[in-house]
């Protein structure tokens, strides 16, 4: 994933994830990004202000979505197959 600054359009940093990174909801509150990656049926855990990953947790098949809810700090991933991957990140 690429950090990119918006005054300039220039990439700041790069930040590693898993393979063919999809889908991302930002928890905006908690300094969060969820990255989904579609390559390895994951989710990339982000700490925003860091710049870093914090974790990975497997999904259940492959995501069609996913947002964040920055009250409880909790990713929803649908998946192709009808289930739900819910991570709380604190």
């Amino acid at each position: 994933m690429l950090v990119v600054d918006p005054a300039t359009l220039t990439v700041k940093n790069t930040i590693p994830v898993g393979s063919k990174p999809k889908w991302i909801a930002v928890d905006s509150v908690n300094h969060t990004a969820y990255v989904i990656d579609a390559g390895d049926t994951t989710v990339s855990i982000i700490h925003t202000a860091k710049a870093m990953v914090t974790g990975t947790v497997p999904i259940d098949g492959t995501a069609t979505a996913t947002a964040a809810d920055p009250t409880t700090h909790t990713a929803y991933i649908t998946n192709r197959n009808g289930t739900l991957t819910v991570v709380t990140h604190r």
